[in-house]
């Protein structure tokens, strides 16, 4: 059982509570819980007061067990509100909590109330007047929470939930909230989500796909941990290499790429994300090079930002030297002359131009 093997390592109990204690809370629970939600509301809670009332209630849902579902609404408030605390201690025994709550509650129960609790109206006007980094960091708390709670619950139970959860990592409520913090909880969540359900995410696999691709895009500084997830997606996709995964879905998103690129700029993630997307497909990207040159001439136009020009054609440079699409690129010569590589030679008054001259020069010698 996963409590024997420390997912549930807080409270009193080293080991499940006899049936005579269960018997006892389960029969008092209602006045049990009432005095802690009355206890945890109070404003002026020192440290020590947090640590055991909220002890105390984890080793109240160790003995009330599911018996705690009429209860649930008000156990994610009080997650939802310590999870933030300062002390760490506090923060771990929220988690222990969620922990609980996936353990003992059944998902057909938990997932549809927390994915409604989430985004309520009252952690949005929250963040709305209070700030973006207050939003940003409800997010986060929330996706922690979530993401305990998927570790500790039945697979089996989670399957039927995957649509709504897959539906919830790219939510249109992320699009804004395009921080390092939000990106690497959202990670976490789809490799729980992966390791729990495996073969069963294959029906998902371009919305998986298209998330990781975006959250790599944020995370660009620090790729490594998305490198394994697109391995994990093509091992349980059926795919022997990670390649054919990303030649599967690379038609799909250069054709949305290439119309969004009219609109890029040097602060636009989606950019690391087409590096990505190119360097990964290999000698795949040779039969959409018209989608390629569309998408780069977009961006090396001299409307653009000077970093967004600088990095496409150093792309391109790369591109052109590949040996796999050597043979395929130059049926294309003429396109990437007269759309890319002639217009970022020409010299304009009050440009930042040399170096993309340069670049566009290297790539016309290659």
């Amino acid at each position: 059982r996963k409590m024997e093997h420390g997912i549930l390592k807080y409270g009193a109990f080293l080991k499940r509570p006899t049936p005579g204690i269960r018997f006892v809370i389960r029969k008092n629970a209602e006045g049990l819980f009432q005095g802690i939600f009355e206890d945890l509301t109070t404003c002026c809670l020192n440290l020590e007061l947090r640590q055991r009332i909220l002890t105390q209630l984890y080793n109240f849902i160790l003995c009330a067990e599911d018996g705690i579902t009429l209860h649930l609404q008000r156990i994610l408030k009080v997650l939802f509100k310590f999870i933030d605390d300062d002390n760490k201690e506090v923060q771990q025994i929220c988690l222990s909590i969620a922990s609980a709550l996936g353990f003992y509650v059944p998902a057909d129960v938990l997932i549809p109330l927390y994915l409604d609790n989430m985004f309520s109206k009252e952690s949005t006007s929250k963040g709305l007047i209070m700030g973006e980094g207050v939003l940003k960091q409800s997010m986060k708390n929330s996706l922690i929470i979530l993401n305990q709670i998927i570790l500790a619950s039945n697979s089996e139970e989670l399957v039927p939930h995957l649509k709504s959860l897959i539906i919830l990592i790219g939510s249109p409520e992320f699009d804004h909230a395009e921080a390092t913090i939000v990106a690497e909880c959202l990670l976490k969540l789809i490799a729980s989500i992966m390791s729990s359900c495996k073969e069963q995410v294959k029906v998902f696999q371009k919305q998986l796909f298209s998330a990781m691709l975006n959250i790599s895009s944020i995370l660009s500084g620090n790729p490594d941990g998305t490198t394994s997830l697109f391995s994990k997606l093509s091992a349980y996709c059926g795919l022997k290499r990670v390649e054919d995964l990303y030649s599967i879905e690379l038609p799909c998103i250069l054709a949305q790429f290439a119309k969004e690129s009219v609109a890029w700029n040097k602060f636009t993630p989606k950019r690391f994300a087409f590096r990505l997307l190119i360097k990964n497909a290999h000698e795949a990207i040779g039969d959409y090079w018209e989608l390629i040159i569309t998408l780069i001439a977009n961006c090396t136009n001299y409307s653009q930002d000077y970093e967004l020009r600088f990095d496409m054609l150093q792309l391109l440079g790369e591109l052109i030297e590949y040996t796999a699409t050597q043979s395929t690129i130059v049926f294309h010569t003429e396109q990437l002359y007269k759309r890319i590589l002639i217009g970022s030679c020409v010299w304009k008054d009050g440009k930042h131009n040399a170096c993309t001259r340069k670049l566009a020069i290297c790539c016309i010698i290659k």
